[in-house]
């Protein structure tokens, strides 16, 4: 493992090979868009972070404020743990363009986590260029698929620090 300085936690779960491989294909990139996506989102909530279609401890619900609407948006996203740390990177599966919930963080930093039935307040903040290029196979670990997706775009995916507000 390609750790370069960065602490991580042993007990990280990886998502899936058969999902990353199949999420790693276009045509999968949709089917994880639009029906794996928001099922595992629905199953999460409904049982308050217990159970979800992602393997425990590699999702978490990230509950931001719109950039734009000021309104709360909630979206699951796969996270590193670094200590107390929470490493997301928006991917946007390969798209164009940045997901919504990084403007989001970029306009306000202050968010909220769900890790399990667990909340917390976080503040986020953009990774250096040295940080992204010491996490960035810890990263491919967890979601091999998030190789094929930086193939599919021009743009550099916003990877954030989720610091805990204490």
């Amino acid at each position: 493992m390609h750790d370069r300085g960065v602490g991580h936690d042993d007990a990280q779960k990886r998502f899936p090979r058969p999902l990353a491989w199949l999420a790693s294909k276009r045509w999968g990139r949709n089917l994880a868009m639009g029906i794996y996506t928001p099922l595992d989102k629905l199953v999460y909530r409904a049982t308050r972070g217990r159970r979800g279609l992602s393997p425990p401890g590699s999702v978490l619900l990230l509950t931001t404020t719109g950039a734009r609407s000021g309104e709360p948006r909630q979206v699951p996203v796969l996270y590193l743990r670094d200590g107390r740390n929470l490493w997301v990177m928006g991917s946007g599966y390969g798209r164009p363009r940045h997901p919504g919930w990084t403007a989001n963080l970029l306009a306000n930093p202050d968010a909220v986590v769900q890790v399990g039935g667990d909340e917390r307040p976080v503040r986020a903040r953009l990774a250096s260029d040295d940080e992204r290029e010491a996490l960035w196979p810890r990263l491919l670990e967890l979601y091999p698929a998030w190789r094929a997706y930086a193939t599919w775009t021009d743009r550099s995916f916003r990877l954030f620090c989720l610091e805990p507000r204490d």
